[in-house]
């Protein structure tokens, strides 16, 4: 089904990379809600298989993400590109943005998707120097390919998941580690809203042509979150105070030891990313107006946080 967006520009193909993530299937959704043909790539392995929805309203094309005239195949007649590729496997969209220039495709997304990372503090975190590379070589692929654009879509962290891991807080044991005293305001966003804004900047094509889009669902501080969830189960609270600077320092460490935890170096980076003034998590510019996207209010997200609870508080079923 083809679908005009503003200028009449005709876009009817969407192609998926990275359905199977935290975003990657709230992307999909948005895409088949609003009637695009679309395609998911996947390695083929039977793990990532299994973990696709049904595909009932979207093809499967196998691909090898270290092959360019794999990718081209897949993607073939394709309008836009979005790539939800997780983090570690960012340097395969060079590949994924010179097989869309190939190919004709109209819009490139990177997987962004988050925290922006052109901010000078996050500049300084090697977890966004692929996101920043992969910045950098699609803005000139635009530039040296007129018919070929992009949209770098920022949301912040996920407002929804967040709640749910415990990365805010933590409502299954009642603690919260609160970071640089919990009143820094973070530019958020639930899972299903970002969504919404891929969908709503393709329909917004040129006026989301070679832009950073911003959007969020609410700016909101740990203390705000903190409080609101202490009202709502009544239960005593155990509150850690730490500070993302020392979380900075300890990756930047655990980077040069010979054998890194990776894993441990990430979440320390995302705290400094996240939760600090310096690294501007509240974004200073909005394209909700634009994308005709509303933002939360703290009622609604006090609802949020209370259905997380009631989730908590159901007893476990035995199978």
């Amino acid at each position: 089904m083809a679908i005009n967006s503003d200028q009449g520009v005709e876009i009817r193909k969407v192609t998926l990379a990275g359905a199977t993530g935290n975003v990657g299937p709230a992307i999909l959704k948005a895409l088949q809600d609003a009637n695009y043909e679309v395609t998911v790539l996947t390695r083929g392995n039977g793990v990532e298989l299994n973990h696709l929805p049904p595909t009932s309203r979207h093809s499967v094309a196998k691909v090898d993400y270290a092959d360019e005239t794999s990718l081209r195949t897949a993607i073939q007649g394709s309008d836009v590109v979005v790539s939800a590729l997780p983090a570690s496997a960012l340097a395969a969209q060079k590949l994924l943005i010179d097989a869309s220039v190939a190919v004709g495709v109209k819009r490139f997304f990177p997987s962004e998707f988050g925290s922006d990372p052109s901010e000078s503090e996050l500049r300084n975190l090697p977890f966004y120097s692929n996101k920043l590379a992969c910045q950098e070589y699609v803005k000139e692929a635009a530039k040296t390919n007129p018919g070929f654009s992009y949209t770098l879509l920022h949301n912040g962290p996920f407002l929804d998941w967040s709640i749910k891991v415990g990365f805010f807080l933590d409502l299954k044991h009642h603690t919260a580690t609160i970071w640089d005293g919990g009143d820094v305001p973070i530019s958020t966003t639930n899972l299903d809203t970002v969504g919404k804004a891929v969908v709503k900047s393709i329909q917004h094509f040129e006026s989301t042509k070679n832009k950073d889009v911003y959007v969020q669902d609410i700016a909101i501080t740990q203390n705000q979150l903190l409080d609101m969830a202490k009202r709502l189960d009544a239960q005593e609270w155990t509150i850690t105070a730490s500070d993302t600077a020392d979380a900075k320092r300890k990756a930047l460490a655990t980077l040069q030891s010979p054998k890194p935890d990776m894993g441990s170096a990430a979440i320390n980076q995302l705290c400094r990313a996240i939760f600090s003034r310096e690294a501007k998590p509240a974004f200073t510019k909005l394209d909700n107006e634009l994308l005709g996207i509303p933002q939360m209010t703290k009622s609604e997200v006090q609802a949020l946080i209370k259905s997380f609870i009631a989730t908590e508080q159901q007893p476990t079923q035995n199978l």
